[in-house]
């Protein structure tokens, strides 16, 4: 945005307000579905900031601008671990809500906020969305990515667990905001699974471990006529009749770099 104000967009726009600047149409309304830790920083200077933020990540991000960071700690380390962080990943009021599927503590506010928010954006004619991270993309936030992977192969019912625990979490959410009075035209879900030139793990073991999961939501959202977008990037070509299966109505981005050229996928 630093760079996009020099080169001619209003400075007093805040990052949320930006998608209107442009035109954007759609709209997401994206819940807390993290654990809840208060954020703390541990160690910063000039050039680094090193904090335990509310996933209970420790992370390590430059202090001047945004980049991918590097996750130094995870919180879950065991199954025996994951028995106490379960307790806090239930549906409740008191999370708030961010225009940000993958939020700063910072932009979540309260949902009469976001209530004012939704009520703007249903006079514009905005498609409004529900919006999370589901399934790998958000547990290896809580076990980080080398634990849960391995776990997959010698820990797979634990996996499965956290899988279904979060998937409940999510259509809880849902829930509550609909009896808050939020209307959503779509649910916008996302979940990497893949790097540029192959999946994370087989489709052998997202059949098994992670398509419960994604079933459970799309079925809960079919049944209220919801159309479910799924965001993962990378090369997620072999997991499509699996996504198709789970009952996801569209898949994004398409990536031709990663080889989901959208042209080969129609045949």
């Amino acid at each position: 945005m630093q760079r996009w104000k020099t080169e001619g967009l209003p400075g007093h726009l805040t990052e949320p307000e930006v998608r209107d600047f442009f035109g954007l149409e759609i709209i997401s309304f994206c819940p807390d579905l993290g654990p809840q830790f208060g954020v703390e920083v541990i160690k910063q200077d000039k050039q680094y900031i090193i904090e335990r933020n509310s996933f209970g990540e420790m992370v390590k991000n430059y202090a001047d601008y945004s980049s991918t960071p590097e996750v130094i700690d995870s919180p879950v380390k065991s199954p025996g671990d994951w028995v106490q962080f379960k307790k806090r990943l239930t549906p409740s009021k008191s999370r708030r809500v961010s225009w940000n599927v993958r939020s700063r503590q910072s932009e979540l506010t309260d949902w009469r906020e976001e209530l004012e928010r939704f009520q703007r954006a249903s006079e514009q004619g905005k498609f409004i969305v529900y919006s999370s991270i589901i399934g790998y993309d958000c547990m290896q936030r809580f076990v980080g990515s080398e634990r849960l992977l391995m776990a997959m192969v010698t820990q797979p019912a634990w996996v499965q667990d956290m899988y279904m625990t979060q998937a409940e979490l999510a259509i809880g959410m849902f829930s509550l905001m609909e009896e808050e009075g939020f209307k959503f035209d779509g649910v916008y879900l996302a979940s990497d699974m893949a790097y540029r030139n192959a999946l994370l793990f087989s489709p052998e073991h997202y059949k098994k471990q992670l398509f419960p999961a994604d079933r459970l939501i799309c079925r809960y959202f079919a049944e209220k006529d919801i159309p479910v977008i799924l965001h993962s990037d990378g090369y997620v070509r072999p997991l499509i009749p699996y996504l198709i299966e789970a009952g996801f109505s569209c898949l994004q981005p398409l990536e031709a770099k990663a080889g989901m050229d959208v042209r080969e996928l129609k045949r």
